[in-house]
């Protein structure tokens, strides 16, 4: 395992071992939690998720990324972070982690989808795909409110307007490949 990621997977190890800090106040809490420590897994500790990684070469390039997750029973796992590999550091593949409104699946076919929520009234699903080091959004389905009655939705891909019968139907299509599997291993395991 690169050194790189070692050291992103003794953050969590290390958060396990100390309760996940749940005896600190939250700005000491805060404070004790590696630089690399996604967000929304650190919010997660009614009850507490143990941290679990995978290495996929998503993109095929012979480099694997690292995949942060919890188990989860609904879905199996839920995907907190996506890290690379540029020259020897561990980077993030997306600017922001997962977990709560914005979540990350990745399919068979290597497409990685993000569904997000940023209300009631407004949610999307964003297809990207990750060839040759370089990330790239393919597509975007999004479903907001109408100013005019905000009990109707109103339904668009790249921002063209579709039915909703379209736009169901789509989503729908966009799950056909079904998950990627992974072999998760417990963080704890990494350290």
């Amino acid at each position: 395992m690169p050194d790189a990621y070692a050291r992103i997977l003794a953050q969590y190890a290390e958060a396990m071992a100390n309760d996940y800090y749940l005896d600190l106040e939250d700005v000491d809490r805060e404070a004790a939690f590696g630089a690399d420590v996604a967000l929304e897994w650190r919010m997660r500790f009614t009850p507490p998720v143990p941290a679990q990684y995978a290495l996929s070469d998503l993109d095929g390039n012979g480099v694997p990324e690292l995949l942060i997750s919890a188990p989860e029973e609904e879905d199996g796992y839920t995907l907190y972070d996506v890290f690379t590999l540029e020259q020897d550091r561990a980077v993030r593949l997306f600017e922001f982690s997962f977990g709560y409104r914005t979540n990350l699946r990745i399919l068979a076919d290597r497409s990685l989808i993000i569904s997000w929520s940023s209300s009631a009234f407004e949610s999307g699903v964003d297809v990207y795909r990750y060839t040759d080091a370089s990330l790239s959004r393919l597509t975007a389905y999004t479903a907001l409110a109408d100013e005019q009655d905000p009990y109707t939705l109103l339904y668009y891909r790249d921002g063209e307007p579709l039915d909703e019968e379209a736009y169901l139907s789509a989503l729908q299509a966009l799950n056909s490949p079904g998950p990627m599997a992974f072999d998760w291993i417990s963080a704890a395991d990494a350290a």
